[in-house]
């Protein structure tokens, strides 16, 4: 699987204009639901500047936290830690932050769910 990516790295550098616009448009949506979840759960972060921002930055700052190496699945605990210990320093309760930061868990899992048929059939071949 690696050699096909190393082999095939020319249509990625090709491609490269386009997957970046996809990355930023992505990038866009997860925080923008992120900013949802947080205001069906009561969230409202007091911020000089629209509070929907610090979602584009609260997104990729956890999800680091599910790449690191730790005993769990996918940084399963250390993410949601990570979450929980950042609300607090804006002052929401435990109780909203735990809430948040499973919501966003399962609503990625269920969202990758959809790709893993494909994974296997990459994997696979």
């Amino acid at each position: 699987m690696f050699e096909k990516a190393q082999q095939n790295s020319n249509v990625i550098i090709h491609n490269f204009p386009m997957l970046f616009i996809l990355l930023i448009f992505c990038w866009s949506m997860k925080a923008i639901s992120w900013f949802f979840v947080a205001k069906a759960l009561g969230i409202t972060l007091s911020v000089e500047f629209p509070e929907v921002f610090v979602y584009f930055f609260l997104q990729p700052l956890l999800t680091m936290l599910e790449f690191l190496p730790s005993p769990t699945l996918a940084g399963l605990g250390l993410s949601e830690g990570g979450g929980v210990l950042i609300f607090s320093i804006f002052g929401i309760d435990a109780a909203k932050a735990v809430s948040f930061v499973f919501l966003t868990r399962v609503k990625t899992i269920i969202i990758n769910m959809f790709a893993i048929g494909e994974a296997l059939s990459v994997i696979k071949s």
